[in-house]
């Protein structure tokens, strides 16, 4: 299970600029039958989007007024944000597919290339070129 990162008030702001890849958020409450049955599909597609997005989630019931602030009328509702910005949202339950196809076409392309893996590859290709 993928273990989505819970904002507030206080780091809202601050995490939804951090860095340039986007943040999925994930506007729930406890109480919300919908709510969780949505946390499977949210875990797998953030597992699916690993290093294309970043997962969050907003207990709308710890934190009405942040709701209220963002506009979201309803739960669950996911809010896809790029250098603090909303791009994208949707509201009500879906399917993984559904989600998968409503936030692909704002995500990059392709994942990050890890930098230890970058290294390792540029120095193999070095050992091949030119052996010792």
């Amino acid at each position: 299970m993928t273990d989505l990162r819970a904002l507030t008030p206080d780091n809202f702001d601050a995490q939804s600029r951090s860095d340039s890849t986007p943040m999925i958020v994930d506007f729930w409450a406890p109480w919300c039958g919908s709510c969780r049955l949505l946390t499977p599909t949210v875990n797998k597609l953030a597992a699916e989007l690993d290093g294309r997005a970043r997962f969050s989630k907003v207990d709308v019931g710890d934190f009405p007024e942040m709701a209220e602030r963002l506009g979201v009328m309803s739960i669950p509702t996911l809010v896809l944000y790029r250098s603090g910005k909303e791009v994208t949202r949707v509201s009500g339950a879906r399917g993984f597919q559904a989600l998968l196809d409503e936030f692909l076409p704002y995500l990059p392309t392709s994942r990050p290339v890890d930098p230890q893996f970058r290294s390792y590859v540029s120095s193999s290709l070095a050992t091949e070129r030119f052996p010792q």
